[in-house]
């Protein structure tokens, strides 16, 4: 995946993609928080942003919040907070993986998965030579998080 980096501030970044699913998160409780600054591709990272809170939408419910953290330690993080139902630890690695969702309903377990859209992101993310990882408890929600 060819990456184009340049300075740039996540935050600003993370907002575009936030104003581009205006359409699809209408109501919702969406909040985009913080800053950071880093060399990046911004039209991948808005892309992979924009996945990760469309993802947090369609598996929350309708009166759940979504949250968008940006900040900066050792490296530039992005985390999307859902209140979805969660991803049972076995199976946290597998939705990163092309057509870990298939592979999940195969086992009768529901994952919050696109399919390919958390394996477009893992890529976007290593392009960059980033870390891409969910932390998550069944029932109450994962948080979908990047760091470059």
């Amino acid at each position: 995946m060819p990456v184009e980096r340049r300075p740039g501030d996540l935050g600003a970044t993370a907002r575009t993609a936030v104003e581009s699913l205006a359409g699809l998160s209408s109501g919702r409780d969406i909040t985009v928080e913080g800053s950071a600054t880093a060399d990046f591709d911004p039209e991948l990272i808005e892309r992979l942003v924009a996945n990760l809170v469309s993802n947090a939408l369609k598996y929350s419910p309708e009166e759940g919040a979504v949250s968008v953290r940006v900040s900066n330690g050792s490296r530039a993080r992005i985390e999307v907070r859902d209140q979805g139902p969660g991803v049972p630890e076995q199976y946290q690695e597998m939705i990163f993986e092309k057509f870990g969702q298939i592979k999940a309903k195969q086992e009768r377990v529901k994952l919050a998965s696109t399919g390919l859209g958390l394996t477009y992101c893992r890529l976007a993310v290593e392009a960059h030579d980033g870390r891409i990882g969910v932390d998550s408890v069944v029932q109450e929600g994962s948080t979908f998080w990047f760091e470059l």
